[in-house]
């Protein structure tokens, strides 16, 4: 979901600068799931294109809080993209992809997948863990 997709997010956007991308992402979330709760499935995750934005990993505390306080969300958007932003290199988009991977089989969550020209590293990522995986 685009914050352009939904009025009540975009109006609730500037509310929550201050906090982190996933808890701002998560309030936005639980906005648009109360006022359409058919129709949005909250989806928790950094997308390749916003990697560069996060240092370390610390948003992985935040993203297994909102996975806890969610039960009813899913892992994503995550994935790897080479040719638009190559501001966060391979190497860390995998990094990223891997442990949201782990999240994401650790509670059981469909994950959404975002892949351009990266589909090697991609599958090796998933083919990691398949033992893992969420049944169908």
């Amino acid at each position: 979901t685009h914050p352009r997709d939904f009025p009540v997010i975009s109006r609730l956007t500037h509310e929550y600068a201050s906090m982190g991308r996933i808890a701002a992402v998560a309030a936005r979330n639980n906005a648009a799931g109360d006022n359409f709760p058919t129709q949005v499935v909250p989806c928790f995750g950094i997308h390749p294109w916003f990697l560069h934005e996060v240092e370390g990993n610390s948003w992985l505390e935040e993203l297994e809080e909102a996975l806890v306080t969610h039960p009813e969300a899913a892992v994503g958007e995550i994935g790897l993209d080479s040719v638009r932003y190559p501001i966060a290199s391979m190497e860390r988009q995998v990094e990223a992809m891997d442990a949201q991977l782990e999240l994401a089989y650790r509670y059981q969550r469909p994950v959404s997948i975002h892949c351009v020209h990266a589909y090697g590293p991609l599958f090796t990522s998933i083919s990691k863990n398949t033992s893992s995986l969420p049944p169908r």
